[in-house]
This record gives structure tokens, sequence and C-alpha cells, in this order.
């Protein structure tokens, strides 16, 4: 049984060098997989848990807080087309307050629900004017330009 630090290599590709305890990963290790993704961070009787960075193969990055294995709390999220959202998570999902940027500056900050825009926002576009609008399942249904 595995306890304290070590490291494996599995017939998968995987490996994995951190903490064990009852054979299991538990505190902060890092594990790379044969696809190229990779983790850096906590780890709960085998599943991320705990503060961790997440870099999948097309180097799209998660930084933040982990339960279970699933993105929950607050974390930073880095897409690979240069887009990144700053806020709360949930089962995986964006879910809460947060703020969404593009690679051409647009934001959207307000209040995300299952990962998708819902309630109040406010919009900014590329050339900083902005505008409150409502959205409901991420379709927007009112605008209001608020100031330039």
């Amino acid at each position: 049984m595995r306890s304290g630090n070590g490291k494996l290599t599995n017939i998968e590709g995987e490996k994995y060098e951190g903490e064990w305890l009852d054979d299991m990963r538990n505190g902060f290790g890092k594990n790379k997989w044969k696809s190229g993704d990779q983790y850096e961070g906590n780890y709960k009787d085998n599943v991320m848990h705990g503060i961790g960075t997440y870099k999948w193969a097309d180097e799209e990055t998660y930084k933040g807080n982990w339960t279970n294995g699933m993105k929950d709390g607050y974390g930073i999220l880095t897409k690979t087309n240069g887009d990144v959202y700053v806020g709360m998570w949930k089962n995986d999902e964006m879910n809460g307050l947060g703020v969404y940027t593009s690679k051409d500056g647009r934001k959207y900050d307000g209040v995300y629900k299952e990962g998708k825009k819902h309630g109040q926002f406010k919009f900014t576009n590329k050339n900083k004017v902005s505008s409150k609008r409502i959205y409901e399942d991420d379709k927007q249904v009112q605008r209001k330009k608020t100031k330039k």
C-alpha cells in the first residue's frame, strides 16, 4: 500500500509524482497523461480537490479550486483562442459572478448560471462603450446604453 511521496507510471502512459495516503493520491501532486493534458495541485482520494492548475494539450488552462474532480469555487479559465473567464464555478460550469473577456476586448460582467449568461450584465465592447444587458439562458432579452 502506497503512503508518503512517490511516483507512478502506468501502462496507459499516465505519470504521477506526489503524495499518497492509503494507496490513493492525497495531498499535492503532478499528473501527466498520454494525451498531453497535465494537472498540478491538490488531490483527495485520487481526484483533483483543492487548489490546482489543469492544462489541456491544446494549451487551454484552468487555475483555481476543484471539488471532487470538477471546477468548483473561484477560478480562471484561459481558452486556446485567448478568451478568459474569471469568476465562480460549480459542477465544472461557470456559475455565479464572473467576467468573460474575449480576445478582442469585449467583456461580459455579470452572473452565470450553468455555464450561460443569466441575469443583468454590464457589457463593454472593444471600443470601451458600456451598456446594461439582460440575458436568459445565454440569450439577450434587453439592452440599455449606459456610457461612452
